[in-house]
């Protein structure tokens, strides 16, 4: 695609619109390149300056001026717009030397863009050429002019057309910040200052050449020469000479003919006397000029040492406004130059900085061990203090100081938590100073308080806010850690550094100093350490061992204490260990060294593991408290029966645990490892939470005891007359109600309770193993034999009571009745047998009513999972095995009722009535709920036996007959109760199509 091509560019104006060369010249004008890229070139009286020109917008450039001079057209190139045009023009004069007092119209620093000149080699054969002549009018004044000085420079005038423009006097100082001077003819003159201002972008090659310049201008030969002028006066000169040799003869003769004493003492004497008139005439003038020269010079010492007067006063100043860098440069400067004085007054003066200097370093070192402080301030007041060269390590100092100030600090958390708990108070662990300690306990009233500046008091902090003392106690340690800790490692790290780069050289890293020799007997300064890296590592080890042991006393041995306290500590401890993962996610613990990582690693392990016991036992005492909490509302169905809303709290309560467990057996800090390394923790892991699952057989325990407590007791050997019924009259439903009629409501309440311990076995628990599984938790396997045999020993003991209770209603009345109708009979034998006693009706009536209570609170899962395993076989308790409990109770009774009477004995009548019983007992209840002893038994009563020893068969004692017509009456009692027998039948594993003869 072919380039688009712009308007071309125009300079509408400059500034300034004349000047010299190298000046900053600003170009505006429109299309002067639409970015820094699409400008090429600037053309300044057809020089390029474009490697000096700055873009700021198509508005707008800038450029240096070339040398040149007159009238100057600039034009603009872009690649937009290719060559543009002006409509003004650029005015430049020649060439100035500007010297330090010159005034000029541009800036110095666009002076400093213009590069020096070239010399030319070709200047030398001319020069050379005319100082080998034989020194004609025009040679000499070429020569006058050469040799001429400049007065501001002392370079040759010719020499100074050769330099471009020179470095300013600024410029110079903040290169070559030296005192000297540029001026050849100067006493203080500097090469390398005169270098640097005329000549700093010269090459060698050009020094070269400019140096040869220089030497040929100076040795010119012109008339001013001492060679021409000897040359000129030869004859003059030796006429001097004749003339001095013939005054030396005469004297030589005078002093020979006159013995050398002629002319000496009225010489002498004249010359005292002019003294003295001279002395008199001018003697007041003399002192007086004495006294001025002295004065002057007294003047002139002052201002030559002004520096060193006015520093007492100038170091205080400077100490008060926080100077302190200027105040250790002018001590330095001083002890450089008047330390060693020989002059008295210098030294007066100079004691008088040693004592201020003294002063402040005595209050660097409070201000050093003033705590807390940031590592930042302490590393320059420790550089200070070795700068003053003091007779102690200030950094170890400072390190000792700081620790003893975090300990005090702890002490201070831990009092204070223990007076909001009430419990006592400890004395410290670790020995500190008494003044630290009284610092520490006024100068931070809101320690347990953090991130808030409020007026409190220290006892009043923890009972601030809705936070408990614990979780206070550990934010304000965390806190601790992370401000002020943090502080002391970098500080100790930095100590550490610094001796290793030094490679343990104690003169290189601090040298003594004369005028602190005499305070090295201070008592209160510690020892500077022989190994700083160990002192170092063993210090920070008393530290982090104090912070985790006052961790572990206030924390975790308030877990497991027992009582309220427990509990609030226990429900507690989690937030604490959120708190100090925090902390260590925050804390720079990899720059540490190993033994450090360790102790906190050992912490939030401890911390960790009592978190978990402590979950599984607040777990354990809520599922504990739902005995307390048992509505029973009971939610009924066909498949799992009736239940109360317990087992689903517990498995809320449990799930909720498990939760909150893996929270803490995951590793959320970078210094943490998996908590269950830990062999004892893999044991003891599933036993926590095994006590809090298996702690909801105690409670359904505990409610158990609380429905058997409202039955009053009951006496297999009870009166008859206390029935206040009759066998005979057949109706038993006065007895039910005047004594048994608090029976229903506590045997339906402890087969709700067993249903919530199989409903909590068969499906709570299964669902708690596979979040127990999924989280990877240790030894499932271990969890899951202990819950199955806890939960099979609760339920046959809580079924084993219902039976006990069911039992006792159904077979309490069966003797007294009993025997109060053979006695009836006894008295009136005219007794006709027409079916069943109501008293056997009563009790298959009964055994119906449990059977059906039973599939209503225990549901159809567990009527066929009994009814496939059978009685003798099942092994989780269920409806068939406790009707065969019962049965048996029932058959064991009737067999020692009949044992009590004797049955041979009886009328006929008594003894068909009786076996009329027993066989429709037999008939009308399933074998499936007849265990193979009862079965016997009942064989046995059938026969007219009540004991093993008595096998006699019915055929023995009944005619044919007879036992024709019981067998009419038995058929006769299966029709009457014909609900019963097919309600019965649902028992049987294969259903049987039963006839009934109406």
């Amino acid at each position: 695609m072919p380039k688009v091509e712009g308007p071309p560019p125009l300079v509408t104006g400059i500034s300034p619109i004349e000047g010299h060369p190298g000046t900053k010249l600003t170009i505006r004008g429109e299309n002067l390149g639409v970015t820094a890229s699409d400008l090429t070139h600037v053309f300044i009286n057809q020089i390029d300056v474009g490697p000096t020109a700055q873009w700021f917008s198509s508005k707008k450039i800038t450029a240096i001026t070339p040398l040149g001079e007159g009238e100057m057209e600039v034009v603009v190139v872009t690649n937009s717009g290719k060559f543009g045009s002006a409509t003004v023009s650029y005015r430049q004069t020649a060439k100035r030397n500007v010297g330090p007092q010159t005034s000029v119209s541009h800036w110095p620093e666009d002076e400093r863009r213009h590069c020096p000149a070239i010399y030319e080699h070709g200047s030398e054969g001319s020069t050379g050429g005319s100082g080998g002549g034989g020194g004609g009018s025009g040679s000499a004044t070429d020569t006058k002019s050469g040799a001429e000085l400049d007065p501001s420079t002392g370079l040759p005038m010719s020499e100074l057309t050769r330099i471009s423009v020179s470095l300013s006097d600024s410029a110079l100082r903040s290169i070559y910040p030296v005192t000297g001077s540029v001026q050849l003819t100067d006493k203080e003159f500097d090469p390398v200052m005169f270098l640097l201002k005329f000549y700093r972008s010269s090459t060698f090659n050009d020094l070269t050449v400019t140096f040869n310049n220089f030497r040929k201008s100076i040795r010119v030969e012109g008339l001013g020469e001492p060679v021409n002028v000897i040359r000129t006066n030869l004859l003059l000169i030796f006429r001097c000479l004749d003339g001095m040799d013939r005054m030396r003869s005469r004297m030589l003769d005078e002093k020979k003919s006159a013995g050398g004493n002629s002319y000496c003492p009225p010489l002498e004497s004249s010359l005292s006397d002019c003294r003295n008139r001279g002395h008199s005439l001018f003697e007041g003038i003399l002192k007086r000029r004495d006294r001025a020269e002295s004065t002057r010079n007294a003047i002139a010492v002052m201002q030559r040492y002004q520096f060193l007067f006015n520093l007492p006063h100038a170091i205080r100043s400077n100490i008060s406004k926080g100077d302190y860098n200027l105040v250790l440069n002018d001590y330095l400067r001083a002890k450089s130059l008047f330390a060693n004085s020989d002059v008295e007054i210098l030294r007066r003066v100079y004691a008088d900085v040693e004592n201020v200097i003294e002063n402040f370093r005595h209050m660097l070192r409070n201000q050093l061990t003033a705590m807390p402080i940031e590592c930042d301030e302490a590393k320059r007041k420790i550089s200070y203090l070795n700068q003053l060269e003091v007779n102690y390590d200030p950094t170890w100092l400072c390190l000792l100081r700081f620790k003893e100030w975090l300990v005090d600090r702890l002490h201070l958390y831990q009092r204070l938590y223990r007076q909001a708990v009430g419990s006592e108070i400890p004395g410290p662990t670790v020995s500190t100073s008494a003044s630290s300690q009284n610092n520490s306990a006024t100068s931070d009233g809101n320690v347990l308080k953090p991130d808030e500046n409020i007026g409190l008091e220290l006892d009043e902090i923890m009972m601030v806010g809705d936070a408990p003392p614990m979780l206070c106690f550990v934010r304000s340690v965390c806190r601790l850690l992370i401000n002020h800790v943090v502080q002391f490692w970098r500080l100790g790290s930095a100590y550490t550094s610094m001796t290793s780069s030094l490679g343990g050289d104690e003169s290189a890293w601090r040298k003594s100093s004369p005028a602190v020799s005499a305070n090295t007997s201070d008592t209160g300064l510690p020892m500077t350490p022989a190994d700083k890296k160990m002192a170092w590592l063993n210090l920070n080890l008393e530290l982090v061992h104090f912070l985790s042991n006052s961790l572990h006393e206030e924390v975790l041995e308030s877990v497991g204490t027992g009582g309220a306290s427990d509990a609030a500590a226990t429900s507690w401890l989690p937030e604490c260990i959120r708190e100090f993962r925090n902390c260590l996610n925050t804390l720079p613990l990899f720059d540490l060294p190993v033994e450090i990582c360790d102790v906190f690693s050992r912490l939030a392990h401890d911390l960790r593991r009592h978190a978990v016991r402590g979950i599984f036992r607040h777990a354990q005492i809520a599922i504990e408290a739902l005995q307390l909490k048992e509505t029973w509302d009971v939610d009924v169905n066909d498949t799992e029966g009736g239940t109360t809303r317990t087992p689903m709290a517990y498995e809320e309560i449990m799930l909720d645990a498990l939760e909150q467990c893996q929270e803490h057996v995951s590793c959320r800090a970078s210094v943490e490892k998996p908590l269950f390394d830990s062999a004892e923790l893999q044991e003891r892991f599933p036993d926590w939470c095994g006590d809090a699952m298996v702690a909801f057989i105690s409670t359904l325990r505990r409610l158990a005891d609380q429905i058997e407590s409202t039955i009053p007791s009951w006496s297999l050997e009870e009166d008859a007359d206390t029935t206040r019924s009759s066998w005979i009259g057949g109706d038993m439903s006065t007895v039910r109600q005047s004594t048994q009629s608090h029976i229903m409501s506590q045997a339906r309440g402890l087969i709700l309770v067993l249903n919530n311990a199989q409903w909590a076995g068969s499906r709570a628990n299964l669902r708690l193993l596979t979040v127990y599984r999924n989280f990877k938790y240790a030894s499932p396997e271990h969890l899951q034999t202990r819950l199955a045999d806890a939960w099979n020993k609760g339920s046959q003991e809580l079924g084993s009571r219902y039976v006990r209770l069911r039992t006792s209603w159904i077979i309490t009345p069966i003797k007294s009745q009993m025997m109060e109708f053979v006695s009836t009979c006894s008295t009136n034998p005219c007794t006709h047998v027409t079916g069943a006693h109501s008293s056997i009706r009563s009790v298959i009536g009964n055994l119906a009513h449990i059977y059906s209570e039973l599939v209503l609170l225990l549901g159809r899962d567990n009527l066929m999972r009994s009814r496939q395993a059978g009685p003798e076989k099942m092994r989780e308790i269920g409806i068939v095995s406790i009707l065969a409990q019962i049965c048996v109770a029932v058959v064991e009774r009737v067999r020692q009722s009949l044992g009590s009477i004797q049955f041979k004995s009886l009328p006929r009548p008594v003894q068909m009535q009786l076996l009329v019983d027993v066989r429709t007992f037999r008939a009308i209840v399933p074998k499936s709920l007849l265990l193979t002893e009862t079965q016997r038994v009942l064989t046995q009563l059938v026969g007219g036996s009540t004991n093993s020893g008595e096998l006699d068969s019915a055929k023995e004692i009944l005619e044919p007959q007879e036992q024709r017509y019981l067998d009419r009456l038995v058929e006769k009692e299966q029709s009457r109760m014909r609900l019963l027998v097919e309600g019965f039948r649902t028992l049987e594993t294969k259903r049987n199509v039963v006839l009934v003869r109406s």
